[in-house]
């Protein structure tokens, strides 16, 4: 039984059910603006107990997209892997990784090597598998897959902090005050 990664967008409710903390609580805040919400992100990978949470910041509207872009560019141990227009969905995310160590990250594939850009971020082909990739230093944590080796998954929590898929991608859910 593979264990899934889950990329979890909550509502504040969810937060203090989960974790007992609130948005006071969040260390590393990224943006600016009057909306906040919090991205959490799990790799469940059955070996690291690593959960990262970060809080963002804006005016005006957001998705979940624009949210995983800024904090991969403002955290430098952040690293997405991303294939462009999956649909009504916009970017399909198939691969996260965080340099614990903070010596520098890099993964590879049999048939293929990395190349992050200076923010984290890999936009891979369409036809670019995430399956496979595994992080270069042991140290570090990565996680990517599409079909066998698990996947990525966007959650959220309703005012009833029940976990539900919400149907869109993260390019496609605007984000809401609070969530």
């Amino acid at each position: 039984m593979k264990n899934y990664s889950i990329i979890v967008f909550i509502l504040l409710a969810g937060v203090t059910a989960l974790a007992g903390m609130t948005f006071e609580d969040i260390d590393v805040w990224v943006g600016q603006g009057q909306n906040e919400a919090a991205l959490v992100v799990d790799w469940n990978d059955g070996e690291s107990e690593l959960v990262k949470v970060w809080g963002y910041r804006w005016d005006g509207t957001a998705t979940g997209e624009d949210m995983l872009m800024a904090v991969c560019q403002a955290d430098t141990q952040l690293y997405v892997m991303g294939v462009y227009d999956q649909g009504l969905d916009g970017i399909g995310f198939g691969g996260i990784g965080y340099d614990k160590d903070v010596d520098g990250f890099d993964i590879t594939r049999t048939d293929s090597d990395s190349d992050f850009d200076s923010n984290g971020y890999m936009q891979v082909a369409e036809d670019v598998e995430f399956d496979g990739w595994t992080a270069d230093d042991a140290d570090d944590i990565w996680s990517s897959g599409w079909f066998s080796d698990g996947f990525w998954g966007y959650y959220g929590i309703d005012t009833g902090n029940t976990w539900q898929y919400p149907g869109a991608g993260a390019s496609a859910r605007e984000l809401q005050n609070g969530s």
